[in-house]
Formats: C-alpha cells, structure tokens, sequence
C-alpha cells in the first residue's frame, strides 16, 4: 500500500525476537530495554493486540479512517529528504 501512495519500493523485512533486539541495540538501546520492546512486538506479531476499541471516537470526537486515507493525507512525511 505504501509503495503504491509513495510511488515507490517500500519493503518489509521480518525479523526474529533477537534479530530485533540487536537492531534496537546497534541504535544505542539498553540490551533490557531493547530486549523488552523486541518480546512485546513478538507478542502483538501474534496477536497480542488484535482488538478493536471506540478510543479514536472517544478521544479525538471524529470517526477513525482507514490507514490508506491516512497515509494518503500525510505522505509528504515519508518523502526522501532534500538536503539544499
């Protein structure tokens, strides 16, 4: 989806709990830390999360939107940087 918006290649690289870990490491991440965050996103890989609540609603008053509406409306974001 987000190639196709961005009218560009984006690729998605699966990575193992460690694998994870290490790359929150290499960015300076406390081993812990690192290891905690890498275990919980293993666990929302799986399911961990897969609910639906009214919080959008009930926060922000508005309706949530679909992620390809989203996307669509702040590309500009992931768009390269121009360095001048």
């Amino acid at each position: 989806m987000l190639s196709e918006i961005l009218k560009r290649k984006i690729v998605h690289v699966e990575l193992s709990t460690a694998a994870y870990s290490k790359r929150h490491q290499s960015f300076g991440m406390p081993e812990h830390y690192a290891n905690m965050l890498s275990s919980m996103d293993t666990a929302i890989k799986f399911g961990a999360e897969n609910r639906t609540n009214d919080v959008v609603m009930s926060i922000t008053g508005a309706a949530p939107r679909p992620f390809r509406e989203y996307a669509q409306s702040v590309k500009s974001v992931w768009e390269p940087l121009t360095v001048a």
